[in-house]
């Protein structure tokens, strides 16, 4: 309006446009996880005038556009997203979550045990070689034996069978377990109970010459007669002596000497001799 005392007043009016900004908020399907790639479901909600959209994920990547992308972490770290549209009239409106996503460095279970071959009543050493965790969990089925260490362990096992040992690795509350199985063999062991007498005339009543032993990967029985001479030699384990000698010729009745080359489940050797009394 312009007043000068000598004009009349004149009144101008211009009309001004406000336009409302946009509005948004975001939201994720998850705030913090372990190991990369780390990936993340997020979804934005923009002003139905919105015309154009843009995500800042933290990690230098901003190139979707989509309100519903799907974004892989690849480092471990703490990261700031962004979410922002624009609309025709050239209003823009952001929202920003300081520390919205958190990836974590997931440690690495992992173990060895010696000796290689496990026999019951020998002491296995099992090695912690995991990486990344500062508590550990060992499961040694024996049965249930739960170990909580941060050091190497050593355990022995009593029965033979199969056995599988569980390593649980934690940091913070990244975990991961590996599980490694392996059988556990019985004592290598020579009788102290093997017979002195056997009768094979085929009455089904102790007609061959065998003796039980455990833990043995191969037993070889060598048998000698009274003047030092080889007349037999068998697998131990898988058979016995049915009173025969090198050609299937029948032996004679009388004293024979036999030695016992055997070999335990670890490699470990072993050695027995003794008498058997041949009846016909």
């Amino acid at each position: 309006t312009i007043t000068d005392n000598c004009s009349p007043t004149m009144t101008a009016v211009v009309p001004v446009t406000v336009n409302p900004l946009p509005v948004v908020s975001m939201s994720s399907g998850a705030s913090a996880g372990c190991g990369v790639p780390f990936c993340v479901n997020f979804t934005g909600t923009p002003s139905a005038s919105c015309s154009t959209i843009n995500w800042t994920y933290g990690d230098g990547d901003c190139s979707s556009a989509s309100l519903t992308p799907n974004h892989c972490y690849a480092k471990p770290g703490v990261y700031t997203v962004s979410f922002s549209c624009k609309d025709a009239n050239g209003c823009s409106a952001s929202t920003t979550t300081p520390g919205m996503i958190t990836v974590l460095s997931k440690p690495k279970a992992a173990f060895t045990y010696t000796p290689a071959v496990v026999v019951a009543g020998v002491q296995e050493n099992f090695t912690n070689t995991s990486t990344g965790a500062s508590s550990y969990i060992w499961k040694l089925n024996d049965p249930g034996l739960i170990v909580d260490s941060t050091t190497d362990i050593a355990h022995t096992y009593q029965d033979s069978g199969r056995y599988c040992i569980m390593l649980v690795a934690f940091d913070n509350t990244c975990v991961d377990t590996v599980t490694n199985c392996f059988q556990v063999d019985q004592a290598c062991h020579l009788s102290d109970s093997i017979p002195n007498v056997f009768t094979p005339n085929n009455d089904g009543f102790n007609d061959i010459f065998t003796f039980k032993n455990t833990g043995l990967q191969a037993l070889t029985c060598t048998l000698f007669n009274r003047w030092g001479m080889e007349i037999y030699s068998y697998d131990a384990i898988h058979s016995g002596w049915d009173g025969r000698t090198f050609g299937q010729q029948v032996a004679p009745g009388g004293t024979y000497f036999y030695i016992l080359d055997a070999t335990c489940q670890d490699g470990a050797k072993k050695k027995g001799h003794g008498f058997v009394e041949l009846l016909r």
